[in-house]
Protein backbone atom coordinates (compact mmCIF):
# COMPACT_ATOMS: atom_id res chain seq x y z
CA UNK A 1 0.00 0.00 0.00
CA UNK A 2 0.99 3.47 -0.72
CA UNK A 3 2.10 6.64 1.69
CA UNK A 4 -0.49 8.46 -0.63
CA UNK A 5 -3.82 5.87 0.12
CA UNK A 6 -2.72 5.98 3.29
CA UNK A 7 -2.86 9.92 3.75
CA UNK A 8 -6.08 9.49 1.66
CA UNK A 9 -7.99 7.43 4.11
CA UNK A 10 -6.69 9.45 7.10
CA UNK A 11 -8.27 12.33 6.01
CA UNK A 12 -12.06 10.70 5.29
CA UNK A 13 -11.61 9.58 8.52
CA UNK A 14 -10.67 13.15 9.96
CA UNK A 15 -13.37 14.40 7.92
CA UNK A 16 -15.94 12.00 9.65
CA UNK A 17 -16.22 9.16 6.98
CA UNK A 18 -15.41 6.31 8.85
CA UNK A 19 -16.42 4.21 6.33
CA UNK A 20 -14.07 4.82 3.71
CA UNK A 21 -11.90 1.20 3.01
CA UNK A 22 -8.50 1.61 0.19
CA UNK A 23 -9.93 -0.06 -2.95
CA UNK A 24 -7.06 -2.79 -2.92
CA UNK A 25 -8.08 -3.60 0.68
CA UNK A 26 -11.59 -4.43 -0.70
CA UNK A 27 -12.13 -7.76 -1.50
CA UNK A 28 -14.49 -10.84 -0.93
CA UNK A 29 -15.19 -11.17 2.91
CA UNK A 30 -15.68 -14.63 5.34
CA UNK A 31 -16.82 -13.13 8.04
CA UNK A 32 -19.37 -10.01 7.57
CA UNK A 33 -23.12 -10.44 8.61
CA UNK A 34 -23.76 -10.28 4.53
CA UNK A 35 -21.77 -13.47 4.05
CA UNK A 36 -23.45 -16.57 4.45
CA UNK A 37 -22.72 -20.43 4.79
CA UNK A 38 -23.85 -23.81 4.43
CA UNK A 39 -22.57 -26.45 6.71
CA UNK A 40 -21.64 -29.86 4.89
CA UNK A 41 -21.06 -32.96 7.41
CA UNK A 42 -19.01 -35.62 5.80
CA UNK A 43 -21.71 -38.28 6.16
CA UNK A 44 -18.47 -40.85 6.38
CA UNK A 45 -19.28 -43.86 8.97
CA UNK A 46 -17.38 -42.39 11.91
CA UNK A 47 -19.59 -39.32 11.59
CA UNK A 48 -20.56 -37.46 14.35
CA UNK A 49 -24.01 -36.70 15.83
CA UNK A 50 -23.08 -33.26 16.15
CA UNK A 51 -22.21 -32.78 12.40
CA UNK A 52 -25.29 -34.61 11.71
CA UNK A 53 -27.76 -32.94 13.37
CA UNK A 54 -26.62 -29.45 11.65
CA UNK A 55 -26.05 -31.15 8.08
CA UNK A 56 -27.43 -28.87 5.59
CA UNK A 57 -27.89 -25.84 7.86
CA UNK A 58 -27.60 -22.05 7.08
CA UNK A 59 -24.68 -19.87 9.20
CA UNK A 60 -24.39 -15.72 8.71
CA UNK A 61 -20.70 -14.79 8.29
CA UNK A 62 -20.48 -13.37 11.59
CA UNK A 63 -21.48 -16.73 13.45
CA UNK A 64 -18.92 -18.77 12.13
CA UNK A 65 -16.21 -17.92 14.60
CA UNK A 66 -18.37 -18.29 17.45
CA UNK A 67 -19.74 -21.80 16.29
CA UNK A 68 -16.49 -22.86 14.87
CA UNK A 69 -13.70 -21.58 16.30
CA UNK A 70 -11.01 -24.23 15.10
CA UNK A 71 -12.52 -23.43 11.39
CA UNK A 72 -9.81 -23.15 8.37
CA UNK A 73 -10.67 -21.04 5.63
CA UNK A 74 -9.72 -23.50 1.94
CA UNK A 75 -10.53 -21.00 -0.64
CA UNK A 76 -13.07 -18.14 -1.18
CA UNK A 77 -16.10 -20.82 -1.10
CA UNK A 78 -14.99 -23.38 1.24
CA UNK A 79 -13.83 -23.82 5.07
CA UNK A 80 -12.86 -26.52 6.67
CA UNK A 81 -15.63 -26.53 9.91
CA UNK A 82 -13.20 -28.46 12.50
CA UNK A 83 -16.25 -29.37 14.72
CA UNK A 84 -14.00 -31.63 16.58
CA UNK A 85 -10.87 -33.32 15.66
CA UNK A 86 -10.49 -35.46 12.58
CA UNK A 87 -13.80 -33.76 11.06
CA UNK A 88 -14.08 -33.74 7.48
CA UNK A 89 -17.42 -31.19 7.29
CA UNK A 90 -17.05 -27.94 5.39
CA UNK A 91 -18.74 -24.79 5.21
CA UNK A 92 -19.85 -24.28 1.46
CA UNK A 93 -20.24 -20.53 0.74
CA UNK A 94 -24.02 -19.65 -0.42
CA UNK A 95 -23.54 -17.40 -3.82
CA UNK A 96 -20.24 -18.06 -5.08
CA UNK A 97 -18.09 -15.74 -5.21
CA UNK A 98 -16.14 -16.82 -7.91
CA UNK A 99 -19.14 -16.90 -10.09
CA UNK A 100 -21.12 -13.82 -9.39
CA UNK A 101 -23.29 -14.28 -12.38
CA UNK A 102 -25.08 -17.61 -10.83
CA UNK A 103 -28.43 -16.56 -10.67
CA UNK A 104 -29.94 -16.01 -6.67
CA UNK A 105 -33.47 -17.03 -6.58
CA UNK A 106 -35.82 -17.98 -4.40
CA UNK A 107 -36.40 -21.38 -4.04
CA UNK A 108 -40.17 -22.31 -4.12
CA UNK A 109 -42.12 -22.90 -1.25
CA UNK A 110 -43.72 -26.12 -1.84
CA UNK A 111 -41.38 -28.66 -3.54
CA UNK A 112 -41.97 -29.08 -7.07
CA UNK A 113 -42.87 -32.62 -8.36
CA UNK A 114 -39.39 -32.82 -10.01
CA UNK A 115 -38.25 -33.02 -6.50
CA UNK A 116 -40.48 -34.54 -4.42
CA UNK A 117 -40.90 -37.70 -6.31
CA UNK A 118 -37.47 -38.35 -4.81
CA UNK A 119 -38.20 -37.19 -1.03
CA UNK A 120 -39.83 -40.16 1.19
CA UNK A 121 -43.13 -39.24 2.88
CA UNK A 122 -42.73 -37.31 6.00
CA UNK A 123 -39.31 -36.78 5.48
CA UNK A 124 -37.85 -33.00 3.97
CA UNK A 125 -35.47 -32.62 1.46
CA UNK A 126 -32.73 -32.45 4.14
CA UNK A 127 -33.38 -35.69 5.07
CA UNK A 128 -34.10 -37.33 2.33
CA UNK A 129 -30.03 -36.07 1.31
CA UNK A 130 -28.81 -38.06 4.43
CA UNK A 131 -30.67 -41.44 3.19
CA UNK A 132 -28.27 -44.13 2.35
CA UNK A 133 -30.98 -46.19 0.95
CA UNK A 134 -31.87 -43.56 -1.64
CA UNK A 135 -30.32 -45.33 -5.22
CA UNK A 136 -27.26 -43.35 -6.59
CA UNK A 137 -29.54 -42.00 -9.65
CA UNK A 138 -32.24 -40.72 -7.56
CA UNK A 139 -29.55 -39.04 -5.15
CA UNK A 140 -27.92 -37.16 -8.41
CA UNK A 141 -31.63 -36.59 -9.57
CA UNK A 142 -32.49 -34.80 -6.31
CA UNK A 143 -29.46 -32.80 -6.03
CA UNK A 144 -29.45 -31.27 -9.50
CA UNK A 145 -33.09 -30.65 -9.57
CA UNK A 146 -32.26 -28.52 -5.40
CA UNK A 147 -29.47 -26.57 -7.30
CA UNK A 148 -31.81 -26.25 -10.59
CA UNK A 149 -34.90 -24.40 -8.28
CA UNK A 150 -32.28 -22.78 -5.92
CA UNK A 151 -32.60 -24.32 -2.81
CA UNK A 152 -28.77 -25.13 -2.99
CA UNK A 153 -26.16 -23.87 -4.85
CA UNK A 154 -23.44 -25.04 -7.54
CA UNK A 155 -20.06 -25.60 -4.62
CA UNK A 156 -23.07 -26.86 -2.51
CA UNK A 157 -24.37 -29.53 -4.51
CA UNK A 158 -21.02 -30.50 -5.99
CA UNK A 159 -20.09 -31.33 -2.22
CA UNK A 160 -22.73 -33.18 -2.02
CA UNK A 161 -22.27 -35.23 -5.00
CA UNK A 162 -18.74 -35.54 -3.30
CA UNK A 163 -19.37 -37.39 -0.11
CA UNK A 164 -21.99 -39.32 -1.55
CA UNK A 165 -19.39 -40.51 -3.47
CA UNK A 166 -17.37 -41.25 -0.70
CA UNK A 167 -19.83 -42.71 1.38
CA UNK A 168 -20.41 -45.38 -1.52
CA UNK A 169 -17.07 -45.51 -1.94
CA UNK A 170 -16.34 -46.39 2.29
CA UNK A 171 -19.27 -48.93 1.51
CA UNK A 172 -17.73 -51.26 -1.05
CA UNK A 173 -14.75 -50.97 0.98
CA UNK A 174 -16.45 -52.39 4.33
CA UNK A 175 -17.68 -55.20 2.28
Amino acid sequence: MQISTLIQAVRQIQAGDKRWVPAELLGPSYFGAEDQWQFIASNMSNMCPDCGSIDLDYYWGNELRGLFPYLDVVDLNTIYAHVHPNCRCVLARIGNVQEPDEPQQEPPKELPMQIAQYVPEGQTWKQALQNENLPETEYIDLVDGLYSFGYIVAAVANLLKKRRKNVEENKQDGN
